[in-house]
């Protein structure tokens, strides 16, 4: 239960523009549960979001790790590369 009220308080955090908190309330649901594919893939964008690209390449990675075929976490990267980061 801590994980999925983490994991929403920091969907309702990023909607409202704060991708800082956003990104400590992701990392503590998958720090709960290490298997929170969408924790995971949130808490890339919210760090992407601040900037901190490489770090939300490790998340998305993360995810790909847990689900291979995972769509969004592949076009997250593939527009990562775009943009110049290493996926």
């Amino acid at each position: 239960f801590a994980a999925e009220l983490d994991y929403c308080l920091g969907g309702t955090l990023l909607s409202f523009g704060r991708p800082a908190e956003a990104a400590a309330r992701f990392e503590a649901a998958w720090r709960r549960q290490p298997d929170y594919l969408e924790a995971h893939f949130n808490h890339g964008t919210a760090l992407a979001r601040q900037g901190r690209v490489a770090e939300a390449v490790a998340q998305w990675r993360e995810v790909l790790r847990i689900d291979p075929g995972d769509p969004d976490a592949r076009q997250a990267l593939e527009g990562a590369a775009a943009r110049g980061a290493s996926p």
